[in-house]
């Protein structure tokens, strides 16, 4: 018995011994790193830290289905703004769209369907002023936030977000003249490319006179474009019936051409 716990302490001997390593082999590769390539650590309790903001020139928009509309009074950064430029095509890109021999408008309007999320007050309700664009946007260029163009403002309105489809959607005025010379002219209904070529596309930004005062008063909300709700909806009848009942068209902002 006594050969046997000698043969057993001898072993663990062994393994003990063989299973150590130096402190400096406790980590992967430091054996071969020169000593003064090592981190070391300093503590200190009288070093300061200096700390400022640096303006960003601009920063790449992109098209997304996201987009971020409004203005709000940051109790840290101050005010805020986010406007859209977009265009906006025809839906599923049909072609030779026609609305009949008379077609005759009785309304349009924007609608921009809420994506749940916002900074500030949700409830606010902002002035909203609608541009025409008189320039194209063309789907696929890098933008930037300093990008601007020439636009020419057609509708302002104070309004909150409201129902429709069962959820949250900002409604906007739209042109009336614009959407009645759209759907009363088919040489520009033929595609996309002649449709997005005559109608360049729309502007939206949150207007000066908004109320986003005291703190944290206003909202910048995010809309999802590509909803099937979001778009530009324009009301019609047929001009040639005394009994036609109304229809409606929707131009949306989705899709590779807008």
């Amino acid at each position: 018995m006594s050969g046997l716990r000698t043969v057993f302490f001898l072993s663990f001997i062994l393994i003990l011994f063989s299973c150590k390593k130096k402190d400096t082999e406790s980590v992967l590769g430091l054996d071969v790193q020169p000593d003064n390539d090592l981190l070391g650590i300093t503590i200190t309790d009288s070093a300061s830290v200096f700390m400022h903001t640096q303006k960003i020139d601009s920063v790449r928009t992109y098209n997304d289905n996201y987009k971020f509309l409004g203005s709000v009074q940051d109790p840290t950064f101050g005010q805020t703004h986010a406007s859209i430029y977009s265009n906006f095509s025809i839906a599923n890109s049909l072609t030779n769209v026609s609305y009949g021999n008379n077609p005759v408008l009785d309304s349009s309007e924007i609608v921009l369907r809420f994506a749940d999320q916002y900074a500030g007050d949700l409830t606010t309700a902002l002035t909203y002023d609608v541009y025409l664009l008189n320039e194209n946007i063309t789907s696929g260029v890098a933008y930037y936030t300093v990008q601007k163009f020439s636009k020419t403002k057609v509708a302002s309105i104070k309004t909150q977000l409201v129902v429709r489809g069962g959820v949250l959607c900002l409604v906007l005025p739209f042109d009336d003249n614009l959407a009645q010379y759209i759907i009363q002219t088919p040489a520009n209904l033929i595609n996309n490319a002649a449709f997005i070529a005559a109608y360049k596309g729309i502007y939206i930004t949150s207007s000066d006179n908004s109320n986003i005062s005291p703190i944290d008063k206003g909202a910048i909300r995010r809309f999802d474009l590509d909803d099937p709700l979001s778009g530009i909806n324009m009301y019609y009848h047929d001009g040639n019936s005394v009994s036609a009942k109304v229809n409606v068209t929707r131009f949306t902002f989705s899709g590779t051409d807008a």
